[in-house]
């Protein structure tokens, strides 16, 4: 029932503004091998936006164009094309579900909270508000990849942090790269997120118990900083 509702709210109606640049950029990136947001040759090298959800805007791309052929860029932007590159959103949201089922289990351990916050997110059911992200999907922002992200890894930084799980550390940092990646506002926040970490460390383990350690912190920042590393020496080379 959920996913009938949400594939009912995705037309074809026009992506515009930010979306449309972010798509436009994609169909480059398939048909023409570059990251440029530009309409017309030469197409320039560019890093305007965020590189994770052109990446799989490009994917969406080359499979629609494997089963209905490809065609020009503006093709993309609205009727059956756009409709289908828009069905990513339905994907992200069920991602997102699990994900805030998980992260509120991990603390409450309550199946019927969990359930309850991973129902109250979806946008347009009976009982849920209908904000930001009831406008979005039927369109192609970054919001609900976004979202995604970031509560896989902050589930996983809840776990590294309660029970001093280092795989789940170095996980939650290569989830929060990816999120800088399509967030670029997550590159200024997490400074501010290690520094709290660092506070969590100095402080007497009687005031707030944990087994976070150092080990966690270090493995936490190299997989953060791997990700944004190696997609920027993709990007160079492409």
């Amino acid at each position: 029932m959920v996913c009938g509702y949400w594939f009912s709210q995705i037309t074809g109606s026009q992506i515009q503004k930010d979306a449309a640049q972010n798509l436009l950029t994609a169909i480059n990136l398939e048909h023409r091998g570059v990251m440029s947001s530009d309409n017309a040759p030469p197409f320039k090298p560019s890093m305007y936006r965020e590189p994770v959800p052109i990446w799989l805007t490009a994917l969406g791309v080359k499979m629609i164009d494997a089963f209905i052929g490809p065609a020009q860029a503006k093709s993309y932007l609205e009727g059956n094309r756009a409709r289908y590159i828009k069905y990513q959103n339905i994907l992200w949201i069920a991602v997102l579900s699990v994900g805030t089922f998980w992260a509120c289990f991990i603390l409450t351990s309550s199946v019927y909270a969990s359930l309850f916050a991973a129902l109250l997110l979806n946008p347009g059911l009976p009982m849920t508000p209908s904000g930001v992200f009831a406008m979005q999907i039927d369109t192609l922002y970054n919001e609900f990849l976004a979202a995604s992200l970031l509560i896989f890894a902050s589930a996983l930084l809840t776990i590294s942090v309660k029970y001093g799980r280092l795989r789940h550390a170095v996980a939650a940092g290569l989830l929060l790269g990816l999120l800088a990646l399509t967030k670029a506002a997550t590159v200024y926040v997490s400074p501010i997120l290690f520094l709290l970490l660092l506070c969590l460390l100095a402080l007497p383990r009687r005031l707030l118990p944990h087994r976070f350690r150092w080990q966690q912190l270090i493995a936490l920042f190299l997989a953060f900083s791997l990700v944004l590393l190696l997609s920027l020496i993709h990007i160079w080379r492409c």
